[in-house]
């Protein structure tokens, strides 16, 4: 199986940015930036419409950048209503909404891998 998009989770996300590691990975995973998706919702975590708030949220100039290089090249990732059922609800207690639609994408694109942080 040949992975063509890499899902982010946005924890995960916000570390790279941190450290300046958003092309590293693309080229380590081998893929461009369009490849990598990332919630929808991570440019509101990161607060990217308002620079200070971005540079307090993440520590440094560089980690703005990052992020905001991200955001504007990446994929959002996008949920089916078939692959969010009930099942995955019930199997995944102990995940968070975004892990959760993280997982639900995967479902929906065999293609795709993911990067998380999260033990669970």
């Amino acid at each position: 199986m040949t992975v063509d998009r890499w899902l982010l989770d946005s924890d995960a996300a916000t570390c790279i940015c941190r450290y300046g590691l958003i092309e590293d990975l693309a080229q380590a995973l081998g893929v461009g930036l369009e490849s990598l998706c990332v919630l929808p919702q991570l440019r509101f975590q990161l607060h990217l419409g308002n620079p200070a708030k971005a540079f307090k949220k993440l520590g440094s100039e560089l980690a703005v950048a990052q992020a905001s290089l991200l955001v504007s090249r990446a994929a959002e990732v996008s949920v089916m209503v078939s692959a969010a059922n009930h099942a995955l609800l019930e199997a995944t207690p102990d995940i968070d909404g975004g892990e959760l639609a993280l997982f639900a994408a995967l479902l929906d694109a065999l293609d795709s891998g993911l990067i998380t942080g999260d033990k669970r």
